[in-house]
């Protein structure tokens, strides 16, 4: 599956775009990691994810949170979603 996801930090016009692909096994006997990650900037959601199959069903999700790994079904949508803590910055050593 092909995925755009598209966001907008604070104080912009113009949105973000990003986009990346789902790839199944790469060679004999292998398999690559089947979870996407797009890095939001400072963003405070995830405007628009466009999810393209290879069926060419499109779905279409909206303001979708940070911080957290979306399970999407084809056809349906979010099926299941895991939230995350937001990390949090360490003090350097002194």
């Amino acid at each position: 599956a092909r995925l755009k996801c598209v966001t907008r930090p604070p104080g912009e016009l113009k949105p973000h775009q990003q986009i990346d692909e789902v790839r199944s096994g790469g060679s004999y006997i292998s398999q690559n990691d089947l979870r996407i990650h797009f890095g939001l900037g400072k963003a405070d959601k995830v405007e628009l994810l466009e999810v393209r199959w290879p069926s060419g069903q499109v779905d279409t999700l909206k303001d979708i949170k940070p911080n957290q790994l979306v399970f999407v079904k084809e056809g349906t949508g979010i099926v299941r979603s895991m939230q995350f803590d937001r990390a949090k910055r360490s003090n350097p050593a002194k």
